[in-house]
């Protein structure tokens, strides 16, 4: 099965690529420009963009698993959508302030809406899904 990697062209997003690819699995990477992507031979590009839930299906047609980007506001669609095309496990990348071990993480305004995609990605997704 194929795993779709959102996030794909940027600093860490390029890496689960390449490693993905080198571990034989077969890679599918979103983008909203395809023309533009610079991606591993062997990577297959597929226009969407996660903040348009319809752009979605084909990108998912057949995809088993996702390395998601944290586009935040787009995680609760996006979690719905990934669940009715049969993907069986998400794995949401996010930064370690966003897992609130500290005050100061805890205050910061980006916290409550991580902890809202997390939520989103655990009640409405997949049912395997990490967080990292």
């Amino acid at each position: 099965m194929t795993i779709l990697v959102t996030g794909a062209t940027g600093k860490t997003g390029r890496h689960v690529v390449r490693e993905l690819l080198a571990e034989g699995e077969e890679v599918r990477v979103l983008t909203r420009s395809p023309e533009k992507a610079e991606v591993p031979s062997g990577a297959s590009v597929v226009r969407g963009d996660l903040s348009e839930p319809e752009s979605l299906y084909p990108a998912l047609d057949g995809v088993s698993s996702v390395f998601l980007f944290p586009v935040l506001d787009a995680i609760p669609a996006f979690a719905a959508t990934a669940k009715r095309a049969g993907v069986r496990k998400v794995v949401l990348f996010t930064g370690a302030w966003a897992a609130g071990h500290t005050a100061r993480d805890r205050a910061s305004w980006v916290y409550p809406r991580y902890r809202a995609a997390e939520a989103a990605l655990a009640e409405n997704g997949p049912e395997q899904w990490t967080v990292l």
